[in-house]
């Protein structure tokens, strides 16, 4: 079984809330059953055709922004392309090498994002309804950038970062087109 680094505290506690008489408690007071609150605002990005900003607002906070746009492409291009980017580590020290560390932790956390984004969230969609006539289709950029972690890592914020895709891509608005002949 793999082992976590946590420390005493957070495992005395943690030991405490699952073998007490109660019900299991997690550390910041909720039930093992019970979601973390979150916000969900649409159309926060005007110039988008499709946008969201998901909050966790208890501790740790984790905020992120979806943004789609949409072009349009030749049919069998990509349709659904998805970036994300993730802020620099909260611990940031300045001297030899560290700025450029800083940089390419941010640069693996952002491209690991993406990866584990589009390979949870794209892989099963049916892009069929982008298609525009028979020689064009809409292509989609999402774009998610991680505002906060709260502290945590990449990886903590990504159910709060699909779920901000899914409700930028819920709120998307593509503009009527036809296609005309050759």
């Amino acid at each position: 079984m793999p082992s976590a680094n946590i420390s005493a505290s957070e495992r005395t506690t943690l030991l405490y809330s699952l073998t007490s008489g109660s019900a299991p408690l997690r550390p910041d007071g909720r039930g093992a059953r019970s979601p973390r609150p979150f916000t969900v605002s649409t159309g926060v990005l005007p110039q988008c055709a499709g946008s969201a900003r998901l909050i966790f607002p208890s501790p740790p906070r984790v905020e992120i922004v979806a943004a789609v746009r949409p072009s349009i492409v030749m049919e069998g291009e990509t349709r659904l392309v998805l970036s994300a980017t993730v802020p620099p580590p909260n611990s940031l020290s300045v001297g030899g090498g560290a700025v450029r560390d800083v940089r390419r932790a941010r640069s693996d956390a952002s491209s690991r994002l993406s990866r584990l984004l589009s390979d949870l969230l794209l892989s099963g969609v049916d892009d069929s309804c982008l298609s525009i006539g028979g020689r064009h289709a809409w292509r989609l950029s999402i774009d998610v950038s991680v505002l906060s972690t709260g502290g945590g890592n990449w990886a903590s914020c990504a159910d709060a970062a699909s779920a901000a895709v899914w409700a930028a891509l819920g709120s998307t608005s593509l503009p009527r087109t036809f296609s005309g002949g050759d």
